[in-house]
């Protein structure tokens, strides 16, 4: 008798079990996988593949209009997205992989070996003409910044620690201080509060843009007791567009913050991260960072707190792709989290070769735990 008790149990768990298992190989049966293809002047420049947040990792097949078999990828490094009702997972094909165009459409291949359609939509990219004619032209205009002329802009990172000192006193006054004497125009942010008790629940990026008069984006990663905590971005300029994504993370999550500026008629993509505490997160974040930059145009700036030596093989990766503006000017010895536990610079700005570092300097305030950094760099 107890054994026939046991069966149902048994038999049940195992439906369970194996019905969950389905549900995790098989994300699109509610046709929740799409993919979006964009085009530039009739060129495929990139593919996002958007998935239900529990997918990590995705294989799929590419056919062509004549249903050949042209390409086969399996995604891993991905960036999360949140609305309000939901959040998505996505990932990027980029044109380091060849002929794109081929692709007329993707098909999900499950680990059971199950096929299924994903439904791909075309968006063309605009190109602006007059952007392009104002790119040639903004060099001729001069602007009174930092001594110099509208060839050049100033840079910063800074961690601002929620807005408190070493020692923990409240120093979001002495911070918008310290960002005002620098002269810098365009700002990464990390460690921002809002509406957090530790904080007063000021809304610190709005009150250091008023306090600045500059303007603002902001795109928090973690929730704390219905208060906000993330990334933020002050700007001289106009901030014509943002998205904020999220990484792959483990014990706190982390976020990419991405901003297109126009800076005279130039169109600059900022970005700003604080990246996590174990390597090998790190390393995928990176990963995730590097997939989405293969998507956007080449002129970039990455800015942030990457909790990584030079050394690592993280920051490595991204110095092989962009510009260490600290090593470039040979400065890149100077602590920029300096106590007596840990010294060592773990803060960066990295830009394209197209805008060129020109002056680096570490502004040694107390005012948070880490030093802000500044970049004078040259747009080209």
């Amino acid at each position: 008798m107890i054994i026939n008790k046991k069966i149902p149990i048994i038999f049940i768990l195992i439906l369970f079990f194996l019905l969950g298992f389905t549900l995790k190989i098989n994300p699109s049966a509610d046709d929740e996988i799409k993919g979006i293809k964009y085009l530039k002047e009739g060129v495929v420049s990139h593919i996002e593949v958007i998935t239900p947040k529990n997918v990590r990792k995705i294989a799929l097949e590419a056919v062509n209009h004549e249903k050949r078999l042209t390409h086969f990828f399996v995604l891993e490094n991905y960036l999360s997205k949140e609305t309000p009702l939901l959040r998505k997972n996505i990932f990027y094909i980029t044109n380091k992989a060849a002929d794109l165009e081929e692709i007329d459409e993707l098909i999900f291949v499950s680990s059971g070996n199950i096929r299924i359609p994903v439904e791909i939509e075309e968006v063309e990219e605009e190109v602006e003409e007059e952007e392009i004619e104002m790119a040639s032209e903004v060099m001729l205009m001069e602007y009174v910044s930092d001594g110099g002329s509208v060839n050049t802009l100033k840079i910063m990172s800074y961690n601002i620690h929620h807005g408190r000192n070493l020692f923990g006193k409240y120093s979001l006054d002495e911070i918008a201080e310290v960002i005002k004497k620098s002269g810098a125009e365009i700002i990464g942010l990390q460690e921002l509060d809002n509406g957090v008790v530790r904080s007063r629940f000021e809304d610190q990026i709005k009150y250091l843009s008023e306090k600045l008069s500059m303007e603002y984006v902001y795109g928090y990663n973690v929730n704390l007791l219905g208060g906000k905590y993330g990334n933020g971005i002050l700007s001289k300029y106009p901030i014509e567009s943002y998205e904020n994504f999220h990484l792959p993370s483990g014990r706190e999550r982390r976020g990419l913050l991405t901003a297109v500026i126009d800076v005279k008629g130039k169109k600059i993509n900022f970005l700003v991260t604080h990246l996590g505490l174990n390597q090998q997160e790190r390393q995928n974040q990176v990963n995730a960072i590097e997939k989405y930059m293969d998507t956007i145009s080449d002129d970039v700036i990455l800015v942030g707190d990457f909790n990584a030596k030079p050394k690592s093989k993280e920051i490595q990766l991204i110095s092989k792709r962009l510009i260490d503006a600290a090593y470039a000017t040979g400065k890149d010895e100077e602590p920029t989290f300096d106590l007596p536990v840990l010294s060592a610079r773990i803060d960066y700005i990295f830009t394209h070769k197209n805008l060129r570092p020109l002056k680096y300097d570490v502004i040694k305030s107390r005012a948070s735990d880490h030093y802000p950094i500044t970049a004078t760099i040259k747009i080209q």
